[in-house]
């Protein structure tokens, strides 16, 4: 699928009335959540490799449909983890065969059940509890012409409800590189397929660093947390496209988009241009040396030997 979004700054002071004003215009109220993000890296960019194990890919089969399971008050049956395989894991195998990239794991946690406690968490906490894999290419060139540069627009797999992430991605030669804190508010509008995200990044501190090959074992109280952006919460307004092939749906996404920006206009949101290779999770292949031979008439200074 493609993701088409754009991105705005928001002063702390101005979270509250920006979260009604969202509310308002969507018809939705504020979900808010926190996450644990997972950074991890391919291990050698000079050989990429696609995900040839997959013993331990588990994930929560979607939700059936209410109306097969019969009349209503039917018992419906839990939702149990499986041996169930999103077909989007083939679409990344391949992807990943031909570059390596950094990919990021996303956990729910929760204030009074994850910070601050000094019990370790569990080993199989990552094995046992579903998380959602990411990964997204660098946004296209087209995207940032024609005067379109407030929408990137780029490639991206979001795999959710997935057990055992982190096993899966070190089996496959992943290396884990740290994590971050993400606090979001996620705001759903109710007529148009355009999502807000009102996001602000915390820091895990070394002294709870579980070390350079594992996620912490522990975290610290949330309000000790050090703010990335102190006094700054990032908007990003989202819109998919499934069937990426189709021009109409992409430019209808676009328009969106472009309604938003002008209708948030007059409550002083302003929409950022930034640089698309911010955005770019390809890791670059070292290069090696070349070398040329020298002729006998030839010198390194560049010049014929006379």
């Amino acid at each position: 699928m493609y993701e088409l979004f754009m991105t705005a700054f928001i002063n702390d002071a101005d979270h509250d009335a920006l979260v009604s004003i969202l509310s308002g215009y969507t018809w939705d109220d504020s979900r808010q959540r926190i996450y644990r993000v997972l950074h991890f890296a391919g291990a050698n960019p000079n050989q990429p490799k696609p995900i040839t194990k997959r013993n331990h890919i588990y994930g929560v089969p979607p939700e059936p449909d209410i109306f097969s399971l019969g009349l209503p008050n039917t018992d419906i049956p839990p939702l149990m983890p499986s041996g169930h395989i999103d077909p989007a894991w083939k679409e990344l195998s391949e992807i990943l065969k031909r570059q390596s990239y950094t990919m990021t794991t996303r956990h729910l946690v929760h204030k009074d059940r994850h910070f601050g406690k000094s019990e370790p968490i569990p080993d199989n906490y990552f094995s046992v509890n579903p998380g959602a894999l990411f990964w997204s290419e660098i946004p296209d060139p087209a995207s940032v012409a024609g005067g379109q540069s407030l929408i990137m627009q780029r490639k991206k797999i979001e795999l959710y409800d997935q057990l055992n992430l982190p096993l899966i991605l070190t089996e496959n030669d992943f290396i884990y590189k740290g994590e971050h804190i993400e606090e979001s508010h996620d705001i759903y509008h109710r007529d148009n397929p355009v999502e807000f995200h009102l996001v602000r990044c915390y820091r895990v501190p070394a002294m709870a660093d579980g070390g350079k090959n594992a996620p912490s074992t522990t975290l610290p109280a949330f309000d000790s947390l050090e703010m990335v952006s102190p006094g700054k919460w990032m908007l990003t307004v989202v819109s998919y496209v499934l069937d990426d092939h189709t021009p109409d749906k992409m430019q209808a996404a676009r328009d969106a988009l472009i309604k938003v920006k002008d209708d948030l206009a007059p409550c002083g949101i302003t929409f950022k241009e930034i640089d698309r290779r911010h955005y770019d999770t390809q890791l670059a292949a070292s290069r090696k040396p070349t070398s040329q031979a020298l002729g006998m008439n030839q010198s390194l200074a560049g010049g014929a030997v006379r």
